[in-house]
C-alpha cells in the first residue's frame, strides 16, 4: 500500500515514527508530510495569508512550518507527492485520546478531516499514553488491520481509532461519539511576564447527548460510546462524517421580527 502519514505532534514525534517504522516493516511505501513543530489542538485550521517554510528530509518526507491541515494540503497539492498516489492518509499516532468532542479541537483529527474533505481515505490514530508499549500496540493494530480498516472508510468520512494502554490488540468495538464539554478555569500568574494558566475540567452528560443521537440515527444510539469502549480497555473505532449537517427544518414556523 501507498500510505502517507501526518500528525499534530510534529514530524519527529515518537508516535509518528513508531507507526512509520511498523508500516515500513510490512513493506508498505510510506511518505510523511507533518508539522515541523508541535501543533496540538489546532483543529482543522489553515494558513490563508501567511507563507510557510517546508523542510525536506528525503524524497517523500517533509516538515511543514504550519498546521496539521496545512501539512495535508501540502502533500496533496504541492506536486511533491504526484507520483505517490496514496491509498490512505493516516494521522498519528497521537499522544492522548481523541474521543467525544475532543475531535473538534484535535489537530490529529483535523488533518484526517482535511484529507477526507479532499476525497482521500483517512484514519486518525490516538493512544492514551506516549510510552513505548502503548504506541507499539496502536501501531500493531493499524498495521495488522490496515487493508480491512481502509476498506471500511466511506467517502467524506474519516476513521478515528483510540487505543488504551491496557488494550489487547484484538479487543475492539465500533462505537459512536459521546459528548463532553471542556470547562476552562483561567488563573493569572504573578511573574514579571504575566502568565495565564488554563485548567481543563470535563462536564459530561451522556443522557442528553444520547437522546439527540437517537432522534437522528437510532442504529448509532444502540452502539456504546467511545468513552465507554476505551473505559473497558478496548480499542474504539468510529467513522466520523466531514459533511456539514444542519437541523434547519426545526426552524420552519419560527416567528422572527
Amino acid at each position: 500500500m501507498n500510505i502517507l502519514l501526518t500528525n499534530d505532534d510534529g514530524i519527529y514525534a515518537k508516535g509518528l515514527r513508531t507507526l512509520y517504522n511498523r508500516l515500513k516493516k510490512d513493506g508498505h511505501n510510506v511518505g510523511i508530510s507533518a508539522p515541523y513543530t508541535n501543533q496540538s489542538a489546532k483543529s482543522q485550521s489553515i494558513n490563508i495569508k501567511a507563507d510557510y517554510t517546508v523542510h525536506q528530509d528525503s524524497k517523500y518526507e517533509f516538515g511543514v512550518e504550519g498546521t496539521p491541515a496545512d501539512s495535508v494540503l501540502f502533500m496533496l497539492f504541492s506536486g511533491n507527492f504526484n507520483s505517490f498516489h496514496p491509498d490512505v492518509i493516516i494521522s498519528g499516532i497521537n499522544f492522548g485520546y481523541n474521543v467525544s468532542s475532543d475531535i473538534l479541537y484535535s489537530g490529529t483529527c483535523g488533518a484526517a478531516s482535511e484529507a477526507a474533505m479532499n476525497g482521500y481515505k483517512s484514519i486518525a490514530v490516538s493512544a492514551s499514553s506516549e510510552d513505548d508499549s502503548s504506541l507499539e500496540k496502536a501501531a500493531e493494530f493499524v498495521a495488522k488491520n490496515i487493508e480491512e480498516l481502509v476498506k471500511h472508510v466511506e467517502k467524506y468520512t474519516y476513521m478515528s481509532i483510540n487505543v488504551p494502554v491496557n488494550s489487547d490488540s484484538v479487543a475492539w468495538e465500533p462505537c459512536r461519539l459521546t459528548y463532553f464539554a471542556h470547562c476552562n478555569k483561567i488563573v493569572e500568574g504573578e511573574s514579571v511576564e504575566k502568565q495565564i494558566t488554563i485548567y481543563h475540567n470535563v462536564i459530561f452528560d451522556e443522557r442528553d447527548y444520547k437522546d439527540v443521537v437517537k432522534e437522528d440515527r437510532k442504529e448509532e444510539a444502540d452502539l456504546k460510546s467511545d468513552c465507554e469502549v476505551v473505559g473497558e480497555g478496548k480499542i474504539s473505532v468510529s467513522l466520523v462524517s466531514v459533511v456539514p449537517r444542519t437541523f434547519s427544518s426545526k426552524l420552519v414556523g419560527m416567528k422572527l421580527r
